[in-house]
């Protein structure tokens, strides 16, 4: 888990990059694991860079948290909602409640639906105008308009659908990881499919 020292640390190297106004833009990805259990560095580091973005300097930070979005840190999402034009929550969901406990389930001794857990929080979020992009890992089959109509069923308007990648490793008769040889057709079908349905979706 970061520490507050190591946040003031990372901040100022920040500060240094942006204030050199070389770049444009700086996007800062904060990720775990699950970011929001370092609390207070999170809250240093987005409170800072949220600072360096109201000092009207060049470049500009654009934060990014990644989450798996069971805890909803309202001081944190809080300060990224000042500024929304520079933050992303990035929240792990996946389309359907079973398959979402099955694969996601609470760590230790704690019960219940983390599924429910995320998707509560998820409307909150939305309902304090707080940036949000959900991501969305469908296996095989890979039923990506499914998974895309039944979160849009739910209010969620920004995501980004992706596969599970199955195999890693290449085969010996192919110098291809088996990814590729067995299931590249079925993905390229499915998101030429899910890519019409997007086209319909947004008129």
């Amino acid at each position: 888990v970061m520490s507050v020292e190591t946040a003031r640390e990372f901040l100022a190297l920040i500060a240094n990059t942006v204030t050199s106004g070389i770049y444009p833009t700086v996007t800062v990805n904060l990720f775990g694991g699950e970011p929001l259990l370092a609390r207070q560095a999170v809250y240093t580091l987005a409170r800072g860079l949220q600072d360096l973005n109201r000092a009207n300097l060049q470049t500009r930070v654009h934060i990014m948290l990644s989450t798996n979005g069971t805890i909803y840190d309202q001081e944190i999402f809080q300060v990224l909602a000042e500024q929304p034009d520079c933050n992303t929550v990035i929240v792990s969901l996946d389309a359907f409640k079973e398959r979402h406990d099955k694969n996601r389930p609470f760590a230790g001794s704690r019960r219940g639906s983390t599924y429910d857990v995320v998707l509560g929080n998820l409307r909150a979020m939305m309902g304090a105008n707080i940036p949000y992009s959900v991501i969305c890992v469908v296996p095989y089959p890979y039923d990506y308009t499914g998974a895309a109509e039944e979160l849009h069923r739910l209010g969620i308007e920004r995501l980004e659908i992706k596969p599970i990648i199955p195999h890693v490793y290449g085969r010996r008769d192919s110098d291809l990881p088996e990814v590729f040889a067995d299931d590249f057709p079925l993905w390229r079908k499915n998101y030429l499919a899910y890519s019409d349905y997007y086209l319909e979706y947004l008129n």
